[in-house]
């Protein structure tokens, strides 16, 4: 499975044992570290811009005045991590708990990152680290996060990266995926009554036989998933996001781009779709 293009980094120090390390005033910019282990190391002043740090355990580590621009540190361990002065502009904090890390000073303009004070249920937290590592490894390590049959009602995922997630059967109505990664995400049969998918990125999504309610997509962009093959090539296909058998009345798509959809035999009486963009799209209006 092919979770997205990592080009290759001259610097590679993927699951890497690091912990303690000095790297102190160097340059490690666009380096790979992914699901490194660097606890308790100093990265004090260090030029990290673009760096790769997806699945990285940096718990206590110093980051002090880093540049950790366009970074990619999803899923990334942080607790007791300083961050005091550092730059994360611009940069994926997806599946990130920054509640226990030090951002005293810190620049997060532009930053992907979650409300410090919307935390998930630890249990939740933990499984999408262990999430975020099976993805950065490509299976290798971590594990897949499946919720199938939980009770996750209002729950707030926003700006999460739930890529491959399985919430088969869950209950989520009134839950929030704002601003979400959501990428071959499973949600068939779930209830999914009042949930919040605005500015979402929703690409192959599993909507099957799911109660969609009043759901909002405002904004968000819902397309089908590249098809490759087995080298990673295109085959100029693709898996659209199905809505097979939902019910969608009173959801609403204002502004949504719906490119690669399916919605054959969804009930859809009452759904708003002022102003989106449709094309490659089965089943519109049929219900």
């Amino acid at each position: 499975m092919t979770w997205g293009q990592e080009e290759q980094r001259s610097t590679n120090f993927s699951e890497a044992k690091l912990d303690g390390a000095d790297f102190s005033g160097s340059d490690m910019s666009e380096a790979n570290l992914s699901v490194s282990s660097a606890r308790g190391a100093v990265f004090r002043d260090v030029m990290l811009h673009a760096v790769n740090l997806a699945g990285a355990n940096l718990s206590g580590a110093d980051l002090s005045g880093c540049n950790l621009k366009n970074a990619n540190l999803t899923g990334t361990i942080l607790d007791g991590a300083n961050l005091r002065g550092a730059n994360l502009s611009d940069a994926n904090l997806r599946n990130v708990d920054l509640s226990k890390a030090n951002l005293e000073n810190t620049n997060l303009m532009g930053a992907i990152h979650r409300d410090t004070e919307t935390s998930l249920p630890e249990e939740i937290e933990a499984a999408l680290r262990f999430h975020s590592t099976w993805i950065a490894s490509n299976g290798r390590l971590g594990m897949r996060a499946v919720f199938l049959g939980k009770d996750l009602r209002g729950l707030d995922f926003s700006s999460c990266d739930v890529r491959g997630v399985s919430f088969e059967e869950t209950n989520l109505s009134g839950a929030a995926f704002v601003r979400s990664e959501l990428f071959l995400t499973s949600f068939r049969k779930a209830n999914l009554e009042g949930a919040d998918f605005s500015l979402a990125r929703l690409s192959g999504t599993n909507f099957s036989e799911c109660v969609l309610t009043n759901a909002s997509f405002v904004g968000a962009r819902i397309e089908g998933a590249e098809i490759l093959d087995p080298k990673g090539r295109r085959t100029g296909k693709s898996l659209p996001v199905r809505f097979r058998s939902a019910d969608l009345r009173d959801s609403n798509f204002v502004g949504a781009v719906l490119d690669g959809v399916d919605l054959t035999g969804s009930e859809q009486s009452g759904a708003r779709l002022d102003r989106a963009t449709i094309k490659n799209a089965t089943g519109i209006g049929e219900g």
